[in-house]
């Protein structure tokens, strides 16, 4: 028999299990529901208009606490990007995790944490930087910039992450299903889109 996920907070379960370990839930589901496509995380990542790097890494950190085997705070965690420095030391433990993860099963990864880091501290200071712009077509291209260093990190650090899900879980694995929070933040990077783009043609 396969493991059982908990619908409700991602946790890994044994087979026989009746409710989860991690939050008592009933929910269960048989199988490993846990892998983000490519294409998916890309996509979203460039549709919601750079918020999807906040809800990738609330959701990936409620999978990878059913593999760590600790006590996650997936939401505060992914908060933590707002506040200066400490933000970026949670993000290194973010991807240093899925590295070892992927290391631990014998996976070959070129995921780096520490230049990870980089790139999103690199568009911290674009974000900051664009304040002191006042061309439309330089702030369009800031945030196309932008978009590319966040979308860079998700994409790379869940490549990692799929390859330790097929190596780890292997037949039992299977696609995430989208929640509605990925919707609301899809719907919200739209509208953030066409607001830039009707800025930028109207002006």
């Amino acid at each position: 028999m396969a493991d059982k996920l908990c619908a409700k907070c991602g946790a890994l379960n044994v087979a026989n299990a009746s409710s989860c370990s991690a939050c008592g839930a009933q929910e269960l589901r048989e199988g490993s529901f846990l892998r983000l496509s490519m294409g998916r995380v890309v996509l979203l990542s460039v549709l919601a208009s750079g918020l999807y790097f906040f809800y990738w890494l609330y959701l990936t950190w409620k999978h990878l606490q059913s593999e760590t085997r600790e006590v996650h705070h997936p939401f505060w965690h992914a908060l933590t990007l707002f506040v200066p420095v400490y933000g970026l030391f949670r993000l290194h433990k973010h991807v240093r995790v899925i590295q070892g993860l992927a290391l631990g099963v014998g996976v070959e990864t070129s995921l780096a944490p520490g230049l990870a880091v980089v790139l999103v501290a690199l568009n911290m200071v674009l974000g900051l930087g664009s304040t002191r712009v006042e061309s439309l077509t330089g702030l369009l291209l800031l945030n196309i910039i932008s978009l590319a260093l966040t979308t860079t990190v998700i994409a790379w650090s869940q490549d990692g992450l799929n390859r330790y899900w097929s190596r780890a879980r292997g037949t039992a694995l299977r696609d995430a299903s989208m929640r509605a929070g990925e919707r609301v933040i899809i719907l919200v990077g739209i509208a953030l889109w066409i607001n830039v783009l009707w800025t930028y043609l109207s002006a």
